[in-house]
């Protein structure tokens, strides 16, 4: 999954960790920038698929902006569970088509038709990213999203010196100063941020059929720039992560 964002000016764009399994099948010059990036991160544990990596380099950002097959995910964070499936059954059925002619092949144009393969692997994986956003809706996974604020927010209220926006996580609204300097108790208006909270969770009833149980928790960031409001939702154990290749739009329900 990429996530397009805007912070202090400059445009940037997050890059889910999973994501890099698919540039081995890209047909296109890839900037050498994202390969040092990706081969520096320190993967430690399955979890890490989940987090994202970020990008700032103009052409770094231009080409994620051009490849389709990793799923935009400010497109699709508020879409319904029938919306999420009918994208998954479109290319699953373009995948499906490819299976049909790939299997019509002989061994040797097989040789010659490895962007064939190669896509089928990329709708495949598109799929997945589908079936991630679903899933992090209904908490049987945390997409590790980063702690800022969301440029393309509809929840932003200020006053002359500090505001409350969404974060890129749906689930957490954050307070800051508009100079981004250091917060203190004493800056944070409560009927503003009292005010966000209330609009924030009429937004999330809204957008996520799952949004329940959830607990508030507030804390200052590590830096003191941000005061963080989180929601806390229980995460369901049961894992509907497929065993198999391939099998994530069978999951998607």
């Amino acid at each position: 999954m990429k996530i397009f964002n805007v912070e202090n000016g400059k445009e940037k764009v997050y890059v889910q960790v999973s994501d890099f399994t698919t540039f081995t099948k890209v047909d296109k010059p890839i900037p050498a920038g994202i390969y040092l990036k990706a081969m520096n991160y320190k993967f430690q544990s399955n979890d890490d698929k989940y987090n994202f990596i970020e990008y700032d380099d103009p052409e770094e950002i231009e080409f994620f902006k051009e490849f389709d097959y990793i799923v935009d995910y400010k497109e699709v964070k508020n879409k319904s569970i029938s919306e999420l499936q009918h994208l998954a059954k479109i290319a699953n059925d373009e995948a499906n088509e490819i299976s049909v002619l790939w299997n019509e092949l002989t061994p040797e144009e097989k040789k010659l038709n490895k962007a064939l393969s190669n896509k089928y692997m990329l709708l495949h994986h598109k799929i997945q990213d589908y079936a991630f956003v679903l899933w992090n809706k209904q908490r049987h996974i945390k997409l590790n999203m980063p702690i800022v604020p969301d440029s393309d927010s509809t929840l932003v209220i200020s006053n002359d010196n500090c505001r409350v926006q969404s974060s890129l996580e749906p689930n957490i609204l954050l307070y800051y100063k508009n100079d981004n300097s250091e917060l203190e108790d004493s800056d944070i208006d409560k009927d503003m941020l009292n005010s966000a909270i209330a609009t924030q969770i009429l937004f999330n009833e809204q957008d996520n059929d799952y949004f329940r149980d959830y607990q508030i928790n507030k804390k200052m960031s590590e830096d003191n720039k941000y005061y963080i409001v989180e929601f806390e939702q229980p995460e369901y154990k049961e894992d509907l992560r497929p065993k198999g290749k391939n099998n994530y739009n069978k999951n998607l329900n």
